[in-house]
């Protein structure tokens, strides 16, 4: 057996103060409502209102702890961005094109041959419709009149929600901590504009950024961070900060150096 770490008085002394101490460290049990006792009105609305600030309090630590909202809202604007930078640009459709839209089975693709090129369809097309009457290219007319009115009122829609937006910002005054936040997501919701850019077109992109830090209540520490990225990769899968070797010592301190002067001014 080891060697007892107390004397055999202090383990006497022990041994009779052990239920004092039991008594003492165990927890008071205070009696309450049975799970099977019927409520009253009031104990009714205490357990709903009891139930509710745990489920409050869950909620916003939650929200808190998870950064979920600042996410959503950046990621729903990167997604405005994005539809806004990337979606077709749309143009009204001329006379001929909203005919062929209309009658191209019944009356153009008969007159289309095999292996024509899509500047001998258009020519094609635009010879059936030059000689169709005025009655039928009034009707197109139409069509394509009705057409630019929706067009317009859309983008006149658009941008008065845009503006809406755009005002609704500069009246309101963003604090540090929100800066710092919006800072925080700039790098994500740039590389996900870059790299559908890049899939779009196949180039390239590095950008720097960095500024003041906004927590920084003397205002005079530059926030770099991870102050580069880059979309894009060689056969070898490296990027254009892994392929220079002294972007750091010389692309990236030069840039520090500029922000140092744009923020002093």
């Amino acid at each position: 057996m080891p060697q007892e770490w107390t004397t055999e008085d202090q383990k006497s002394f022990l041994k009779e103060e052990l239920m004092a101490f039991k008594r003492i460290e165990w927890p008071m049990v205070l009696p309450g409502v049975p799970d099977s006792a019927v409520l009253t009105p009031d104990q009714i609305k205490m357990l709903a209102d009891a139930i509710k600030l745990h489920q409050d309090q869950l909620r916003r630590w939650m929200h808190w702890h998870s950064g979920a909202g600042d996410k959503r809202s950046v990621n729903a604007k990167t997604a405005k961005i994005m539809k806004g930078l990337l979606q077709p640009k749309t143009r009204s459709r001329k006379p001929w094109e909203v005919y062929s839209k209309l009658y191209y089975t019944t009356r153009i693709q008969p007159h289309i041959e095999k292996g024509m090129s899509i500047s001998e369809v258009n020519e094609t097309i635009k010879e059936i419709f030059a000689d169709k009457t005025l009655e039928v290219k009034a009707e197109v007319q139409i069509l394509c009149d009705e057409d630019q009115k929706e067009k317009k009122k859309r983008k006149t829609s658009e941008m008065q929600s845009e503006n809406a937006e755009s005002n609704a910002g500069e009246a309101m005054e963003i604090d540090p901590m929100t800066l710092h936040s919006n800072i925080q997501q700039c790098g994500p919701a740039l590389q996900r504009v870059l790299e559908h850019f890049s899939r779009k077109t196949c180039w390239s992109f590095s950008v720097l950024m960095g500024g003041l830090d906004p927590v920084d209540p003397e205002a005079s520490h530059l926030l770099m961070g991870n102050g580069s990225l880059h979309v894009g990769k060689t056969r070898d899968g490296h990027d254009f900060s892994e392929v220079y070797p002294n972007f750091d010592a010389q692309v990236v301190e030069a840039y520090g150096e500029f922000l140092s002067r744009t923020c002093s001014e």
